[in-house]
């Protein structure tokens, strides 16, 4: 018997690179051109399982999240 089920998991995502894609200037802050991240649930990295447009909206959200923390790249 297979059936599927909808449950809400806890993933933690760490940054593990960042690129810089376009230098700050007087009114704007760097913002990293290449962001590769590493997915884990629980001790389990899950990162090449997930899907492609779910893995794009957690490296726009990383990118955001350097973006406005201000991190050296």
């Amino acid at each position: 018997m297979t059936y599927t089920v909808d449950c809400e998991l806890t993933l933690v995502v760490e940054v593990v690179t960042a690129e810089r894609g376009v230098a700050g200037t007087r009114w704007t802050a760097p913002e990293p051109d290449c962001v590769e991240l590493c997915v884990r649930l629980g001790d389990l990295d899950v990162t090449a399982a997930l899907p492609a447009a779910l893995r794009k909206d957690l490296e726009d959200d990383a990118r955001e999240r350097l973006y406005w923390e201000g991190q050296e790249l």
